[in-house]
Parts: C-alpha cells; sequence; structure tokens
C-alpha cells in the first residue's frame, strides 16, 4: 500500500496494533515443514493490481476462491469497491486526503481484508468477467478499444463523469468513450454517470456491472485474524492450518522485504496483504520457507535478486517473515 501521506494513521496504528519489541521464536523443524504446494491442489490465476492499493481485494478474491472450490476468478474490484462503503474506509481515505491532496481525487484504497471478506460473503460473489480488477476496456463510436489500468480508468471515469454533470455531453451518442462491461450498456453507461457524484459512481457502477452475474457463496465461514504477531510459536497456526485444515492463509506483512531481503524497512506505506500458498524446508539453510502468491503479475525483476521468484510466487525464508510479519487471517468454512 502507497500512501505516504498517512501520518497520522500510521502514528496511530503504531499506537494500537504494531509489536513494540522483539521477541525470539521457534524455527519450523524439518519435520513439521513438509512440502505443501497448492498450486498442484488448485491452481489460481496471477493477478496484477498495478498502481492500484487493493493488495487486500486481490488476496481476499484468491482466498475466497480456493476456499469454496470455485472454478471462475472473483472480481477483486468488486470487493475492493464494496469495501469503500466501510467506516473504516472512509476513515483512512479522510485521513489520506487531509494529508495528501495530490490523492483525493483517486479511488479508496487499502483495506482490512477481514472486514472486506466480512461483507462480501452475505453478498456472494461478481465474476472477473463481469467486472475486471486489472484494466478496463475502453470502446470509442468508431469501434477502437484500448486496454486502462484499472487505477488510471477510475480517475478517467471520474473527469468524464465530471463533463457529462457539467453537461458537455447530454446523451450516451455523444459520449467520445466507454467503458465495455458485460452487463453495461452504452445508454446504461451513461445514465451511470449522469445519476452519480464521485464518491458513489464507483458503487453505481460495479451495482450494474455484478447484479447480474452475481452468486451466491455454497456455504458460511469463520473468519479469524490475528494481530502483533511475534513470540516463540508465530507459524504454529499457520503450519496448523496447512497440515490440518489443508487450507492457505493469508498475511500482512512490511513488503520491503521482497526488494530488499535483508535490510527491509518497517513502515506503513510498504504494508502489503498477500496469500501464503506453500511451503518447503531448504536443507541447504536449514530452514522452512514459504510461498507466497503476490498480485503484481508474473514478473520476477522487482524482486531481490537472492529471493527464488516463479512466475510471480514468491519463497521467502521464515526468518524474514518472521521479521516483516504484522497479521494473519484464516478462513474456516461452514
Amino acid at each position: 500500500m502507497k500512501f505516504s501521506a498517512l501520518i497520522l494513521f500510521s502514528i496511530l496504528l503504531n499506537l494500537i496494533v504494531l509489536p513494540t519489541q522483539s521477541h525470539a521464536y521457534v524455527k519450523t523443524p524439518e519435520s513439521i515443514c513438509t512440502p505443501v504446494d497448492f498450486r498442484e491442489i488448485f491452481p489460481l490465476k496471477m493477478r496484477n493490481q498495478h498502481e492500484m492499493a487493493w493488495c487486500y481485494a486481490h488476496s481476499a478474491s484468491d482466498y475466497l476462491q480456493f476456499t469454496y472450490n470455485i472454478p471462475e476468478q472473483i472480481s477483486a474490484a468488486d470487493i475492493a469497491i464494496n469495501y469503500s462503503r466501510s467506516k473504516w474506509s472512509k476513515f483512512v481515505t479522510f485521513v489520506r486526503n487531509v494529508f495528501n491532496r495530490d490523492l483525493r481525487n483517486e479511488p479508496p484504497q487499502t483495506g482490512l481484508i477481514k472486514y472486506a471478506i466480512q461483507m462480501i460473503l452475505p453478498q456472494g460473489y461478481c465474476p472477473e468477467s463481469a467486472l475486471p480488477s486489472e484494466e478496463w476496456t475502453r470502446v470509442t463510436p468508431d469501434g477502437q478499444s484500448s486496454k486502462i489500468e484499472i487505477l488510471q480508468a477510475s480517475l478517467d471515469l471520474f473527469d468524464l463523469r465530471d463533463q457529462v454533470q457539467k453537461k458537455k455531453f447530454t446523451t450516451a451518442a455523444e459520449l467520445p468513450w466507454r467503458y465495455d462491461f458485460k452487463n453495461v450498456n452504452g445508454q446504461q453507461f451513461f445514465d451511470i454517470l449522469k445519476n452519480s457524484t464521485r464518491k458513489n459512481v464507483l458503487l453505481k457502477l460495479r451495482a450494474q456491472a455484478c447484479t447480474q452475474s452475481r452468486k451466491p457463496f455454497p456455504a458460511n465461514a469463520n473468519i479469524s485474524m490475528q494481530f502483533r504477531l511475534k513470540g516463540p510459536h508465530v507459524f504454529t497456526r499457520l503450519n496448523s492450518n496447512f497440515d490440518d485444515a489443508k487450507m492457505p492463509i493469508t498475511i500482512d506483512f512490511f513488503s520491503d522485504v521482497l526488494r530488499h531481503l535483508d535490510n527491509p524497512k518497517k513502515n506503513i506505506n510498504n504494508m502489503h496483504t498477500v496469500l501464503v500458498y506453500g511451503r518447503k524446508f531448504n536443507t541447504e539453510t536449514n530452514e522452512c520457507y514459504y510461498m507466497i502468491k503476490d498480485s503484481y503479475g508474473e514478473q520476477c525483476d522487482k524482486y531481490d535478486p537472492k529471493i527464488e521468484c516463479d512466475d510471480g510466487y514468491v519463497w521467502l525464508p521464515e526468518n524474514k517473515v518472521y521479521k516483516s510479519l504484522f497479521s494473519d487471517l484464516m478462513i474456516q468454512r461452514y
């Protein structure tokens, strides 16, 4: 997550939940760190959040898809836009906008995966095919089309809405372009722009794009999230979830470790949510390694060269995970 202006939020978070001291932990022995690779059980398509700080929504989508064995990819955009209605999202957005005017025009970003999942479960999921989370397709009246990354697509949507509100364009036929969604035709797209505010245009677009395609989750779930992950048995819960529940787990951690493995910075600006999707023991380093599914595409050149990367799946040694770890989350369906 990227907002360098969240000074007040950073202070509050440090005072309330961030660990203030270091503790020794018990290394996971080889007898427990047996090979696990959930890709062999349930392959997931790699995601790319680009510049939009929706990592929590991408991880939530993957986790829900695995939990309920859903064959189609779940829309992270649906989860993120829905989460923007929460008091927590509104508070973070307010603080962000107070301290950085440059971000005032951007859509709500950052989030807590627990509340995002709790909010979407009763509604059901929207397929990625109905509301894409990485790029939107822009089409012009002459039939030309182009892919626009999600953050820029949202900003352009806001600007086009403003022009419609100022009556620069008064009919759907006058629009210079629109976004192409399966369940949103040209007139519906124009009506959304005409009858929305900047604060709710994404919510209205989400509703139109997803309502016809939304499907219920087949069961409910318990969601358990732990903060202040320090102490001797930090990885007991993770490994138990792997071995007993046969389930992955998500973590929030300081992601600078991915770029500077040996000397990462702990800063609220690089807090990141990922899905832990595998485990193996490295006999050369005598340490357990965990495989995380990142949400920045399949490229590996953005990571520290010492990190093993496999098309966007990254292996991190346990001690590096421990030093950067902030929270974890488990889902148990019932």
